[in-house]
C-alpha cells in the first residue's frame, strides 16, 4: 500500500478534486473501453503477488497489461501455470470455503487470471523487471478470450470493479488500494476474489453460477428478455448474468490490519420524497432529496442503491450544481466537485423516473422493490421522512407516515405524509382496498384488505385478523415497552412474502386462505402467529436495527419467538399446543440438501442470507427462523422466561433507534443475567451441528422416605470425515476415510425440560395419558452430567425434553438401547479406541430392543419402529465391515455386508449407497474396475448422463439417493478412480469435480486425470 502522499502524488495525472462532468465523464468511458496492450507483455516465472488476505504464487506464464488510463495501468490479464493460496481467519469461514471449494484452506491451480488493481506499483513494477513476452498468434488468441471472457461475463459488472476504479483515480481516498483478481481455475472453477471498502465486509470471495439454458429455452429467454426491456423493466440485465452466486469466504479482516475495516463513508439522516405515479400505474417520476452526513474525510464518490429499472435523470448539490453520476453493479454512484471531510453536512437532489410497479391483481398494484424504489445512501440508514405521493384517483393508497395533508388535483390524488421517527425505509401500495379502523390502546389501526380477486378475505378471517393484530400490540407493549407511534396501517395483498416497515406492514393475504373455517385450531395459530411476526418486527428490525447480515437472525428469529410466546401466553391451551409445534425443528433442519448435507449443517445462524446457495434455496428461512427462535427459547429457558423478557425490554429501550451486533446481544444478555454463555454461542449461535445425548438412570427408595432418580446424561462426541483417494499395495487403489474429533464448544450449558410418570395407583390402567406426571427444568452442563431429581410418588419413567424443545437429541437407555450402544461405540472410534468400538458396536446388535417409557408415550421419535430397528441394526453391521476392511479383512467385511442385506432383505434398496461405498472398495483394491464403474453409476442413478453435463445435474441426481454425506462422497471418488482406469472421459471429469467439491483428496489421482482428460480433449 502507497503512503498517503505518495497515493496523492499518483493521482495528479487524473481529474483533480474538482474535477468536471466532462473529465469524469471521458475518465468512465475511458474505463469502460479497456484494450489489451500486447507490447507491454512479460514473462514471469517464480513470482508472487499479494492480494489482500490471498497470494497469487506464479510458476510461469505471461503477464499483458491493458493500455494506461490516464497514465496508470489499471488491469493485468495472466496466462499460465500459477496457484492461488488463501488462509480463512476463522473456523466459520473455513467451513464455508470446504463447504463450495472442498478445502478449509483454498490453495488451487490456476490456468488464467484477470487482475485489477486501483495501486498499480506493485503489479506495474514487474513490466519493469521482467523479459519481454513475444506473443505468437495462438497465444494472443487465448490471452484475448480470457480478457473477452472477463469483459463480457457477470462478475465484473455485478461487481461495479469499473466503479471500483474509477472511485481511485477520481480520488476516493478509501477506494486507494481497492483491488480485484478473477480466477479461472480447473480444480474449483471461476471465482473472484475483490476488495470494496464500502461494503460492511469489503473482503470477499465468490463464485458465480450461470443460469444453464441451451437452444430453443435460451432464445425464448433472449426474446422475453428483451421484450421487457422494451417496456422498461430488467434493464441493463443479460442473460449472462442471470445466476447464483456462492459467497465462499467474507468479512472485514486482513492479516496486516491495514484494510481491516469497511469505510461507509456517508448516511443518510432526512429524506424529501416527491413522487407522482403515471396514469398507467406501473411508471413513477420522483424528485428525491437526500440530507446527507459525511463519516471520513477525503471521500469523493456517494454510493446510493436504487432500483435496477429506476433511472436517474439528474443529480444536483446543494448549490444547484450538477453533478456526474453512474451505475456501478447495483448502485447509482454520486461524484463530490470536492473531496469530502469528517461531519460535513450534504444535500443531493435527484430527479429519476422509471417502471417501480407492478400489477399483482385487478387494480391492486404492488412495488418491484419496496424499500428502494428512491435512492437510498448508508448501511444504518436510519432517517426520517416527508413524502408527497400523487396518484390516479381512482386507487387507494396505503403507506408509511402520518398523514399531514392532502387532495386532489384533476384526475390526480396527492397526500403529504411524514415520519418523525428515523425508519429503515417508506413504503406504499396502491390499489382498491375496503379500509376498516379501530384501536388498539393508544394506537389506531387502519387495516386495508384487497377487495379484488380470488383472495378476497372472508368477514370471519378479517375481524380474526384485526383482533389478532390488536392483541399482539397490546402483548408487546407490555413485552418490550412503548409502540413508538400512535397509528399502524396493515395491508393485505396476493404475495408471496410479509413485511414490516415502521408503522406500515403488508400481509401476503394468499398464505390466510378463505376456505378455512375460522374455528380451525391449527389455521387460527397461522394466522395469529403470522400477524404477530409482523407486528413484532415493529420492535425487533425496527426500533431495534442489525448491525449487518450477520446479525440479521435477530430481527427475524426474535419476531418467530415472539409471535410464538404471544399465542402460548395469550390461547387457552396454547403452551401446550407451541411445545408441541416446537419440534417442529427436526423435521426442517434436518432435511437432506441435494448435495447430501442436512440443511442445519449449511452454516451457522449468523451467516444470514449466504445460508441461500446453489447448495440449497432454503437454508436461511429453515436456519435463521426456525433454528433462531429454538435457539432464543433455549435461552429463555436458562435465564428464566419472565427474567428474559424483562431482559429484552431494558434492550429495547437502550438500544432504540439504534443497530445491535450479535455480540453486543450476548453481551448484554450475560451482563444482566450474570451467566456466561460463551459455550452456548459458540454451540448454538456461531456452530452448526445438532448434538445426541443418551441417558441412563436408577430409581430408588420406598413411600416412606420418598423416591429419588439418579443419572447420567452424556454429550456423544461428534466427528468430520476426511476422505482421500490413495495407491493400494503396488498397483491399486483405495478411497480411505479418517475421522477427526471436532471440538465440542466447552461451557454449553441447557436447562431440559423433563417428565416423570408417577405411579398414581391405578395398577390396572397402563394408560400414561391418564396417569399424573411431574414436570420441570434440569439443568446439564457438561459432556458427562449426573443429576439427581427427587419425588413423593414413585415414579415410573423419565424422559429428557419430552416435547423436543431443545436442539438436540435426547435418548434413553431404557428407550433406545441400541442407539445408546452406537453412540458410545461411536465416541470409541473418534477416540481411536478400534478394538473397543468393534465390541459396542456387536454389543448394540446383541441388545434387546427398547421398551416404551411410560414418560415418553407422546415422542413418536423415541420410539424406534421395527423397520427403523432393522435398519440401524444393517448400518451397524456395515460399520463393522468398514472396520474390518480397513484392516484389510476382506472376508470378514463381505460377510458383515452379507448380514446387512439379509437383515434389510427387499428394502436393502435403502442403503444403497453405503453398500456401495464397501462394495466399491473391495472392487478396487482388487482391481476390478469395471465392476466399481457400474456400481458407482448405479448406486448414483447415472444410468445415461449426456455428454457435457454440468455438475449442478449430478447434483440433482444425488437428492433422489437419500444417503448420508460421507459414503455419497466416497462413492463419488470410486466413480472417479474406476472412470479413470476404465477410460471414461466424462464421469471421470464429473466425478472429479463433485469429489473435489466435497472435500476429497485427488492430489495423487488429480494429475494423472488431467493428463488423461487433456490428451482426450487434444486428440478430439
Amino acid at each position: 500500500m502507497l503512503p498517503l502522499v505518495a497515493a496523492v502524488a499518483a493521482l495528479s495525472i487524473v481529474p483533480g478534486p474538482s474535477a468536471s462532468i466532462e473529465q469524469a465523464t471521458a475518465l468512465y468511458d475511458e474505463l469502460r473501453l479497456t484494450e489489451l496492450d500486447p507490447a507491454r507483455a512479460v514473462v514471469l516465472e517464480e513470482t508472487d503477488i499479494p492480494f489482500g488476505s490471498g497470494l497469487l504464487r506464479v510458476r510461469d506464464g505471461v503477464l499483458v497489461p491493458t493500455r494506461p488510463v490516464r497514465g496508470r495501468t489499471v488491469e493485468w490479464v495472466f496466462v499460465g501455470q500459477a496457484r492461488f493460496r488463501f488462509d480463512p481467519p476463522d473456523e466459520i469461514e473455513a467451513d464455508q470455503l470446504e463447504l463450495f471449494s472442498g478445502q478449509r484452506e483454498l490453495d488451487v491451480s490456476l490456468e488464467a487470471a484477470v487482475m485489477v488493481r486501483a495501486d498499480d506499483e506493485p503489479v506495474s513494477a514487474l513490466l519493469d523487471h521482467h523479459e519481454p513476452a513475444y506473443l505468437g498468434a495462438p497465444m494472443l488468441e487465448r490471452i484475448e478470450s480470457v480478457h473477452r471472457d472477463w469483459l463480457l461475463g457477470a462478475e465484473r459488472s455485478a461487481n461495479g470493479i469499473r466503479g471500483g476504479v474509477f472511485n481511485a483515480l477520481i480520488g476516493d481516498r478509501a477506494y486507494a488500494d481497492y483491488f480485484a483478481i478473477w480466477c479461472r481455475s480447473f480444480e474449483v472453477g471461476d471465482f473472484i476474489y475483490e476488495f470494496d471498502p464500502e461494503d460492511t465486509e469489503p473482503h470477499t470471495l465468490a463464485h458465480f453460477s450461470p443460469l444453464e439454458i441451451r437452444g430453443w429455452d435460451r432464445l425464448r429467454l433472449e426474446r422475453h428478455l428483451k421484450h421487457q426491456q422494451k417496456r422498461g423493466r430488467w434493464l441493463d440485465t443479460r442473460i449472462q448474468d442471470i445466476g447464483d452466486w456462492d459467497i465462499w469466504l467474507s468479512g472485514p479482516w486482513d492479516p496486516d490490519g491495514r484494510l481491516g475495516e469497511a469505510s461507509p463513508g456517508f448516511e443518510a439522516q432526512h429524506y424529501e420524497l416527491d413522487v407522482r405515479i403515471a396514469r398507467n400505474e406501473t411508471t413513477i417520476h420522483g424528485r428525491a432529496t437526500l440530507d446527507i452526513v459525511s463519516n471520513e474525510t477525503g471521500r469523493r464518490v456517494i454510493p446510493l442503491e436504487l432500483f435496477r429499472d429506476l433511472r436517474a435523470e439528474t443529480v444536483r448539490n446543494e448549490t444547484g450544481e450538477s453533478l456526474f453520476f453512474f451505475r456501478s453493479g447495483g448502485d447509482l454512484m454520486v461524484v463530490l466537485p470536492e473531496p469530502s471531510t469528517v461531519g460535513q453536512k450534504l444535500r443531493l437532489e435527484i430527479v429519476y423516473g422509471g417502471k417501480a410497479l407492478r400489477w399483482v391483481d385487478r387494480k391492486v398494484f404492488d412495488l418491484e422493490d419496496t424499500a428502494n424504489w428512491y435512492p437510498h445512501c448508508g448501511t444504518t440508514d436510519r432517517a426520517t421522512y416527508d413524502v408527497t405521493l400523487r396518484w390516479p384517483r381512482g386507487l387507494e393508497l396505503l403507506a408509511s407516515g402520518r398523514i399531514v395533508d392532502s387532495g386532489r388535483d384533476g384526475r390526480t390524488r396527492w397526500q403529504r405524509r411524514v415520519l418523525d421517527e428515523p425508519a429503515i425505509a417508506f413504503s406504499f401500495v396502491l390499489g382498491r382496498f375496503e379500509v376498516e379502523h379501530a384501536r388498539a390502546g393508544h394506537v389506531a389501526l387502519e387495516v386495508a384488505f384487497n377487495r379484488s380477486g380470488p383472495h378476497r378475505l372472508t368477514e370471519g378471517v378479517r375481524r380474526e385478523m384485526i383482533a389478532a393484530i390488536r392483541r399482539s400490540l397490546v402483548y408487546f407493549e407490555e413485552t418490550f415497552g412503548p409502540y413508538p407511534l400512535d397509528y399502524l396501517t396493515v395491508v393485505t395483498l396476493p404475495r408471496r412474502y410479509s413485511q414490516s416497515f415502521l408503522g406500515f406492514i403488508t400481509l401476503a393475504d394468499s398464505i390466510l386462505p378463505p376456505n378455512v373455517p375460522p374455528g380451525g385450531a391449527q389455521m387460527n395459530f397461522y394466522r395469529a402467529t403470522t400477524v404477530a411476526h409482523e407486528v413484532a418486527h415493529q420492535w425487533w428490525g425496527n426500533l431495534i436495527g442489525w448491525s449487518s447480515y450477520r446479525d440479521q437472525w435477530l430481527s427475524e428469529a426474535m419476531a418467530n419467538y415472539s409471535a410464538l410466546q404471544f399465542w402460548a401466553d395469550t390461547e387457552e391451551g396454547g403452551a401446550a399446543f407451541f411445545a408441541e409445534l416446537s419440534a417442529g425443528w427436526r423435521q426442517t433442519l434436518n432435511q437432506t440438501t441435494p448435495v447430501g448435507r442436512t440443511v442445519e449443517s449449511l452454516g451457522p445462524i449468523v451467516l444470514g442470507v449466504r445460508l441461500n446457495s446453489t447448495l440449497a434455496d432454503n437454508g436461511y428461512r429453515a436456519i435463521v427462523y426456525r433454528k433462531g427462535a429454538v435457539v432464543l427459547a433455549m435461552l429463555a429457558r436458562i435465564v428464566g422466561q419472565r427474567p428474559f423478557n424483562e431482559m429484552m425490554r431494558s434492550l429495547a429501550e437502550v438500544a432504540s433507534n439504534r443497530v445491535v451486533s450479535t455480540a453486543t446481544f450476548l453481551s448484554a444478555l450475560e451482563h444482566m443475567s450474570g451467566l456466561d454463555l460463551g459455550g452456548f454461542a459458540r454451540r448454538y449461535i456461531y456452530g452448526t451441528g445438532i448434538p445426541e445425548v443418551y441417558y441412563d438412570y436408577t430409581i430408588d427408595g420406598d413411600p416412606d422416605n420418598g423416591w429419588t432418580i439418579e443419572g447420567e446424561a452424556r454429550l456423544a462426541p461428534s466427528a468430520t470425515y476426511e476422505q482421500a483417494v490413495r495407491i493400494h499395495g503396488e498397483r491399486h487403489w483405495d478411497v480411505v476415510r479418517a475421522i477427526r474429533k471436532k471440538d465440542d464448544p466447552a461451557g454449553t450449558a441447557l436447562v431440559v425440560p423433563y417428565r416423570i410418570v408417577l405411579d398414581d395407583g391405578h395398577e390396572d390402567d397402563d394408560s400414561p395419558r391418564r396417569r399424573r406426571a411431574e414436570r420441570g427444568n434440569l439443568l446439564l452442563e457438561g459432556p458427562g452430567d449426573r443429576f439427581t431429581l427427587e419425588t413423593s410418588k414413585r415414579p415410573l419413567g423419565l424422559a429428557l425434553d419430552p416435547s423436543g424443545e431443545i436442539l438436540a437429541g435426547f435418548y434413553s437407555a431404557r428407550t433406545h438401547p441400541k442407539r445408546v450402544a452406537v453412540l458410545q461405540a461411536e465416541g470409541l472410534l473418534i477416540d481411536g479406541d478400534v478394538r473397543g468400538a468393534e465390541a459396542g458396536f456387536r454389543r448394540s446388535l446383541n441388545a434387546a430392543a427398547g421398551t416404551p417409557d411410560k414418560a415418553a408415550f407422546r415422542l413418536a421419535w423415541l420410539r424406534p419402529s421395527p423397520n427403523q430397528q432393522r435398519r440401524d441394526d444393517a448400518l451397524t453391521h456395515l460399520r463393522l465391515a468398514r472396520i474390518a476392511l480397513d484392516r484389510g479383512e476382506e472376508s470378514g467385511a463381505r460377510a458383515e455386508i452379507a448380514a446387512a442385506v439379509e437383515i434389510l432383505g427387499p428394502d436393502s434398496h435403502a442403503l444403497r449407497i453405503e453398500i456401495a461405498a464397501l462394495e466399491g472398495r473391495i472392487d478396487l483394491r482388487n482391481g476390478n474396475y469395471e465392476a466399481a464403474f457400474k456400481r458407482s453409476k448405479k448406486a448414483l442413478r447415472l444410468f445415461s448422463p449426456r455428454r457435457q453435463q454440468r455438475y449442478w445435474r449430478l447434483r440433482g441426481w444425488q437428492a433422489q439417493v437419500g444417503s448420508d454425506w460421507p459414503a455419497t462422497t466416497d462413492v463419488l471418488a470410486i466413480l472417479a478412480v474406476a472412470a479413470f482406469e476404465t477410460g471414461h472421459n466424462e464421469e471421470l471429469r464429473w466425478a472429479l469435480e463433485a469429489a473435489g467439491d466435497r472435500g476429497v483428496d485427488l492430489s495423487v489421482l488429480r494429475p494423472l486425470a488431467n493428463a488423461r482428460l487433456k490428451n482426450a480433449v487434444t486428440h478430439r
